[in-house]
């Protein structure tokens, strides 16, 4: 199972900041990537822990139908977890993120990434069971990290959980 959200929001690719040119990067860039990260983190370790819950649960009931405990979650495992509880998250995630306000020199891209995380969660509540296959988010989380986020674009994958 993939888990992704603002754990993987990223800029467009070409928005990204030069990762050894600091006097071309606002110094508000860092606070601004600080205050989403912190927002991130807090997000994704929910998720984990909510996964870790969801685990033991899905253990009880696949021992209570006589079957063996798999080490990768079923689609429609991973298809209720996303629909019952990664979606409310994530979408609590971007909302908290778009109130941040980002510094001018970083608006643009800023801007493009959260539209392209709301168009990942759109794709994960129109089928859910897609991300055991297929990360909405993936070509998004390795723009974010290009922009200098540690905690929003990290995938969170089972053996975080």
């Amino acid at each position: 199972m993939v888990l992704v959200g603002a754990g993987t929001l990223a800029a467009t690719s070409g928005m990204a900041h030069p990762a050894n040119a600091a006097e071309t990067v606002d110094p508000a860039h860092g606070v601004y990537v600080s205050a989403a990260d912190k927002i991130c983190k807090t997000s994704n370790d929910k998720l984990v822990e909510a996964a870790k819950d969801y685990e033991k649960h899905l253990v009880v009931i696949r021992r209570g139908a006589k079957t063996h405990r798999h080490k990768v979650a079923k689609p429609a495992e991973v298809a209720a977890f996303i629909d019952k509880i990664a979606l409310a998250e994530l979408t609590s995630q971007y909302d908290q993120l778009e109130r941040l306000v980002p510094p001018t020199t970083d608006k643009a891209a800023v801007t493009a990434f959260l539209k392209d995380g709301r168009t990942a969660i759109a794709a994960l509540k129109a089928n859910p069971a897609n991300a055991t296959y297929d990360d909405p988010f993936a070509k998004i989380g390795k723009q974010m990290k290009s922009f200098g986020y540690s905690a929003c674009g990290q995938a969170l994958k089972n053996k975080d959980l």
